[in-house]
């Protein structure tokens, strides 16, 4: 069976300006960088086995954001939405973002892991440190 020829994609300069914005900007989301960089990748004539190749994705991956954003544009390479029950917190309301109760006492800082400063506060204080209680517990009665 023939293999159908891929698409061939032409961009405008604002669109090549925001793509080329997307495939290398370091706060871009991950997806976004790899749908980018195939997107530039077409318009430079590339096939789509060199292109998985170089983008380090599946050959269906590269056929998709290809076909999409022939048919659509750069609209077309934002996620669709997905069937489903909807997400139980909203961006603003996320389980992390919960409040402590008024009553807890504050989180004690963090603890620095890394190797060196550990063994340097080791070898300074010759004496063993006191143990360490456990933090109260907040929100138990």
């Amino acid at each position: 069976m023939p293999v159908a020829a891929a698409r061939t994609i032409s961009l405008t300069a604002a669109e090549r300006h925001r793509l080329k914005k997307a495939a290398h900007g370091h706060k871009t989301a991950h997806q976004d960088r790899v749908r980018a960089q195939i997107v530039l990748h077409a318009a430079r004539g590339r096939g789509n086995a060199r292109i998985a190749r170089e983008t380090g994705v599946h050959l269906d991956t590269v056929r998709t954001w290809r076909v999409r954003f022939a048919e659509g544009g750069l609209p077309a390479l934002a996620d669709r939405k997905r069937p489903g029950r909807p997400g139980r917190f909203t961006p603003r309301r996320s389980p992390r973002s919960r409040r402590r109760p008024a009553n807890c006492p504050p989180r004690p800082a963090p603890r620095c892991h890394a190797g060196r400063a550990r063994n340097w506060r080791a070898r300074s204080s010759p004496e063993p440190s006191p143990a360490r209680s456990p933090p109260p517990r907040c929100g138990a009665g």
